[in-house]
């Protein structure tokens, strides 16, 4: 128990305090603890490891976490595991009725593909299909949302017309989402149900601002982190992306901490319900929802992520930035670009706002620009879906093995 609570100590403070000698200090120490407690089956009961997490009242309060890995013999000198990959399905799973991710990647298998092996976007599509069939069993409204945040574009330069990485990429998560041939998540879901809509959503985030030259510019908000929160009662996060690379075991080395309730339940609300949260996990859902959503859901109550006023603010707010970022900028991806064509025209129109801009100093974009709130945009499911994205045999990464992008 005292090397528990030393190890405990020892990862807080590097974690809280960005301190690199305090993190390299702990690791030693997790290291032998992983290989007495976990196995490279599965991933297991939580160790009742306790670390410390910072409430909204700025109170430390006492969380039960489990060190969650992926590695193998060949970076780690250990039998594979891939017990993040398994700590995901697991809580998906066990979802009672909100997940809440935010990850750089979503490349996932969701049925039949031999391309990509992880099993995320399966559990998910399992987890709505119950929720389905419960609903249609019990004849009762469904209380189940999924959430998915994801950068917009591949964080790779160029356009996507001449960068053919930046394609394969948008290939591989357009293939786990919406296109492949009745196998992805949501083509899966259509199977069951007419408003896959209803069960989960994909959106992004963006920004602007009037840059040091008077025009007024716009760009993604390039998302990084690796985060899920399901129930506002567990929170899973760390380095891994959702794809093979990070989740497997067999390819890159990743690091995660899953983080569940605690002593410090909070009374809350899920589908207007009385829910009880952990604070942590819901405290950093509300911070979320708050930078996301912006001025416009000042008057919402966060606590209940899925009630019928957040469910329907959330999808306006996300709709309004999206056709006022659209009208303005003409910014890819959109689900109006449909083909390199349509690309093409919107490149020149581009140019055509950019000299309006300069006509006035940016002055009438900046006033319409004004009633966008927060950064959430809809993630845009059908942008270049007329074109095969796929690299071609004369470009280099058409030579590539896949596993490289997956």
């Amino acid at each position: 128990a005292s090397e528990t609570m030393s190890n405990a100590t020892l990862l807080r403070r590097a974690m809280m305090q960005g301190s690199q000698r305090s993190l390299m200090s702990a690791l030693p120490h997790f290291g032998s603890s992983f290989r007495r407690r976990t196995s490279s089956a599965a991933f297991r009961e939580l160790s009742h490891l306790k670390m410390a997490v910072l409430s909204d009242t700025g109170v430390e309060e006492d969380c039960t976490c489990q060190i969650l890995r992926s590695i193998d013999k060949w970076s780690g000198d250990l039998v594979k595991e891939n017990s993040i990959e398994e700590a995901y399905i697991r809580l998906i799973r066990g979802a009672k009725h909100y997940i809440h991710i935010e990850n750089q990647f979503f490349v996932s298998k969701c049925e039949g593909s031999d391309e990509v092996e992880n099993r995320v976007a399966q559990a998910i599509k399992d987890r709505i299909i119950q929720e389905i069939n419960d609903e249609k069993r019990n004849k009762v409204e469904s209380q189940f949302r999924v959430v998915v945040l994801m950068p917009l574009m591949p964080g790779l330069p160029g356009s996507p017309q001449i960068n053919a990485s930046k394609r394969m990429l948008l290939h591989l998560q357009y293939q786990t989402i919406c296109r492949n041939n009745g196998l992805s998540l949501i083509e899966k879901l259509r199977e069951v149900t007419d408003t896959p809509e209803k069960y989960i959503g994909f959106y992004g985030l963006r920004q602007w601002g009037r840059m040091p030259d008077g025009l007024v510019r716009q760009e993604q908000i390039y998302i990084h982190g690796k985060l899920m929160i399901v129930d506002d009662r567990h929170i899973l996060c760390g380095s891994p992306n959702i794809n093979d690379r990070s989740l497997l075991g067999k390819n890159d080395s990743e690091l995660a901490l899953v983080m569940t309730e605690s002593e410090h339940k909070v009374p809350s609300k899920m589908f207007g319900r009385s829910w009880v949260a952990f604070r942590a996990a819901r405290d950093m859902r509300k911070r979320l929802y708050q930078m996301h959503l912006g001025p416009r859901a000042e008057n919402l109550e966060m606590d209940d992520p899925c009630s019928p006023d957040m469910l329907k603010a959330w999808a306006q707010i996300a709709k309004d930035n999206s056709e006022t970022y659209r009208n303005e900028f003409r910014c890819f991806p959109d689900d109006l670009v449909l083909n390199w064509d349509t690309f093409e025209k919107w490149e020149e129109e581009q140019e055509t706002l950019l000299e309006e801009q300069l006509a006035d100093s940016g002055d009438r974009v900046e006033a319409t620009m004004q009633s966008v709130s927060g950064h959430l945009v809809e993630f845009p499911l059908r942008f270049l879906e007329q074109e095969d994205l796929c690299p071609t045999w004369t470009e280099k990464e058409y030579h590539v093995d896949r596993r490289v992008f997956t």
